[in-house]
C-alpha cells in the first residue's frame, strides 16, 4: 500500500509538472510538488541554492511522520 501510494504520487508529480509546462494556467500549482524544486537544478554545477532546502525540509517532515506513526503502531492480534 505504501508503495503503491508513494508511486502514485510520484509518477502524478512528473505528469502534471510536464502538462503544466504546456498549459499556463496550471503554471502556479506547480511549486506544491517536489518535481518542481528537483527539476532543473544542478548542484555539482552550481552549487546548492534554496530548492534544496525545500527538498530537505520536506524529507525531514516526512522522516519524523514517520517515525512517529511507527511507533504508535498496533502489533496486537
Amino acid at each position: 500500500m505504501a508503495i503503491g501510494i508513494t508511486a502514485a504520487f510520484g509518477l502524478g508529480s512528473i505528469v502534471f509538472n510536464s502538462v503544466a509546462l504546456v498549459v499556463e494556467s496550471l503554471e502556479p500549482w506547480r511549486k506544491l510538488l517536489p518535481m518542481y524544486y528537483y527539476n532543473g537544478r544542478d548542484p555539482l554545477v552550481f552549487g546548492l541554492d534554496w530548492h534544496a532546502l525545500v527538498l530537505l525540509a520536506l524529507t525531514v517532515v516526512f522522516l519524523g511522520a514517520a517515525v512517529f506513526f511507527f511507533e504508535r503502531r498496533d502489533l496486537t492480534v
